[in-house]
């Protein structure tokens, strides 16, 4: 049988590249990552499935020390419609 070009690879054992760095513990992941002066998210969800937001009140959350920024559902406008299945949708709740 003859193998299309670029498939050389089907079928056949590929070396793991970081094995052995995986297997000394030398290995390193995302969590690994210094992110110190990082910032941190938080998302608070609602209590109740499907209710329907009235209110939004997000002054307590900006009294907080340290508090960068709120971010609410009337912050981001529009929808994702990057694939079809999620063009009506916006990233936040409304």
């Amino acid at each position: 049988m003859n193998r299309p070009a670029g498939h050389e690879i089907v079928g056949r054992p590929v070396p793991l590249v970081d094995g052995i760095e995986k297997v000394t513990g030398r290995a390193r992941f995302t969590a690994d990552l210094d992110a110190r002066g990082a910032l941190v998210g938080r998302i608070l969800r609602s209590p109740v499935s499907h209710g329907r937001i009235l209110r939004v009140d997000t002054s307590r959350a900006e009294a907080l020390d340290g508090v960068v920024a709120v971010v609410t559902g009337q912050d981001c406008d529009k929808t994702y419609g990057v694939i079809p299945i999620a063009m009506n949708e916006y990233p936040l709740a409304r």
